[in-house]
């Protein structure tokens, strides 16, 4: 097989309190270069953006915290809800920009919370970038009674799965998306193993999450935090939607376009939900111009 991804930019970890959980933040770049602030998604961390980082071509710091839970940040015993990772952010750009608004790029469950806060801290955020994160498909209130008493009633969490070697958690990425080389599935693999007691590695993420993220129910919730955003936006999304979230969801799909604009919104052909996997230099070269001001071009916007 081909030798592991090799990163152009190599990044530093710092670590800081975060609501009584000590967080690692992964950074790219020198102090001095314009910044941005990288949120991944769940089951994930910070280096899944190293291909998009190397894609970029000015110079730029790059902060990126692991998600509690994920990565090499610690986990809260109860679990880890939407609001927390919100609250989080909050404590995260107070530590990392207290001087003023930024600009927040996050995908998925990291572009709903870019997305959450831009709308509760519109003196913030100047820009506003989310990959394939539109929200959460609508919990109908009896399948939200199930999942809280489920919450509830189960145990914290079985033993993780274990893996004998890197190379098969890496086979497990590339079996999960077809488009992701092994050689970047080596490397992420490799970021995000956790050796175990007795041998073999698992996945440097806490399982809790599963069930404790839904705690926004409504389209409505998410469009009532949207409508006070006051920074420039981009959504971007997926050529091929990943069942069961909302790109895949015809008609939620366009109440959110109604709710932000068809113009803000661009769709990357021959991309999977992992965007900054799939086409790292297609997402910065829509990505970075963003980022120093200007909009989209107009042929990339869609329904």
């Amino acid at each position: 097989m081909d030798e592991e991804y090799r990163p152009d930019n190599v990044s530093r970890t710092v670590t800081r309190d975060i609501r009584g959980l000590k967080y690692a933040v992964r950074i790219w770049g020198a102090d001095s270069d314009p910044a941005f602030m990288l949120l991944h998604g769940v089951r994930d961390s910070s280096s899944t953006f190293q291909f998009f980082v190397d894609s970029l071509m000015g110079s730029w710091r790059v902060v990126a915290p692991d998600w509690r839970g994920h990565g090499q940040t610690q986990s809260a015993y109860q679990g880890q809800w939407f609001h927390d990772y919100v609250a989080d952010l909050e404590v995260l750009i107070q530590s990392f920009f207290p001087d003023g608004p930024l600009s927040l790029v996050g995908h998925s469950l990291g572009g709903n919370v870019a997305s959450v806060y831009a709308g509760l801290r519109p003196d913030k955020i100047k820009r506003m970038v989310s990959i394939d994160g539109f929200g959460m498909i609508p919990v109908k209130p009896a399948d939200f009674r199930n999942l809280l008493s489920h919450w509830i009633d189960a145990e914290r969490q079985s033993k993780p799965k274990r893996y004998a070697s890197v190379a098969e958690m890496a086979d497990k990425l590339v079996a999960a998306n077809h488009r992701l080389s092994w050689t970047k599935a080596l490397f992420l693999a490799r970021q995000m193993a956790r050796p175990l007691d007795g041998g073999g590695f698992t996945w440097q993420f806490d399982l809790m999450d599963r069930r404790s993220m839904p705690t926004m129910r409504t389209l409505e919730e998410w469009g009532a935090c949207w409508e006070h955003i006051s920074a420039d936006t981009l959504w971007i999304a997926a050529s091929d939607p990943r069942p069961g979230t909302v790109g895949s969801d015809l008609k939620a799909f366009a109440w959110i376009v109604e709710q932000i604009g068809k113009a803000s919104i661009v769709r990357l052909p021959e991309t999977g939900h992992n965007v900054h996997h799939d086409s790292p230099g297609r997402l910065a070269a829509v990505v970075e111009p963003f980022l120093r001001g200007e909009r989209p071009d107009p042929e990339l916007t869609t329904t």
